[in-house]
């Protein structure tokens, strides 16, 4: 029986000796900078809504650091990934506390340890420091820690958003592969399955018979396909279904959902998608 699982790219998990030093090295650095940043945008933008939108992005900002410093260090594996950024988020709401102290006494205590940074915290929870909407009484008490949790956990799940592998890796050349080339406005697949099928079992005259279609339809399909620029003995593509819709103001906004993500594909066959686009 075919072993449909080995024709997809997977990471292999290998993580280069010095690769951790180089993440936490870089965590490192950019980690308070963030922090300073996320602390005196709150502080100083006092909107709960507008607060919890920050708290995502400083999630995912930490995430991009991660799989950044990942990259640089050649990192194949994503629970290494996982685990920093968990690690540097906890790191960056302690320090986002250090900030947040120093910006609410308009820059005259600047605490860094860990438990005076807690009992500055024990002091602020029965008084509060901010009320929501037009009401004059502080949130404080069980409601202010049940905030600090939720921000907490906001930070915490938007940094593993990005630290995922979405590059490819060549083992034989130890270097990622940097270009990818896109196929775009191919007709839409009438019946998935089987075009996945046909794909998984390498008859790839069935993606590659598809026709163009005009570039303002509403569903059509897209290939990513890249290949290592030194070996050549690595290539890949993703296909996918792109369905384009209109909001109320006109706006369009573009869903997209795979058909085969990283399907190892021969060089000819990359040859091919390549000529198309021409």
């Amino acid at each position: 029986m075919i072993n449909i699982s080995s024709r997809y790219y997977k990471e292999s998990g290998k993580i280069p000796p010095f690769a951790p030093l180089i993440i936490i090295l870089i965590g490192i650095l950019a980690v308070p900078i963030l922090s300073f940043i996320y602390s005196y945008a709150t502080f100083y933008i006092p909107f709960i809504y507008a607060n919890l939108f920050i708290a995502i992005a400083f999630g995912i900002l930490i995430g991009i650091v991660v799989s950044f410093a990942g990259k640089l260090g050649k990192v194949r594996n994503k629970a290494l990934l996982i685990i920093f950024a968990l690690l540097f988020a906890i790191l960056a709401e302690y320090f986002a506390w250090v900030a947040w102290i120093y910006a609410y006494s308009k820059q005259t205590a600047f605490i860094w340890h860990p438990l005076d940074v807690l009992e500055v915290m024990k002091l602020i929870l029965p008084e509060g420091t901010w009320s929501i909407g037009r009401s004059h009484a502080p949130v404080r008490g069980t409601f202010l820690a049940l905030v600090w949790i939720i921000e907490a956990i906001i930070i915490l799940v938007s940094s593993i958003i990005f630290p995922s592998m979405t590059s490819v890796f060549c083992e034989e050349c130890n270097c990622w592969i940097k270009d990818e080339k896109t196929l775009s406005h191919l007709e839409p697949i009438e019946n998935v399955e089987e075009f996945k099928n046909q794909l998984e079992q390498r008859q790839y005259s069935a993606l590659l018979n598809l026709q163009k279609v005009d570039e303002g339809s509403a569903v059509y399909t897209e290939v990513d396909f890249g290949i290592c620029d030194k070996c050549k003995n690595l290539s890949y593509m993703t296909v996918k279904t792109i369905t384009v819709k209109k909001d109320s103001k006109g706006k369009e906004k573009k869903s997209e959902e795979d058909i085969v993500e990283k399907l190892i594909i021969d060089t000819d066959t990359y040859r091919s998608l390549e000529a198309l686009i021409k």
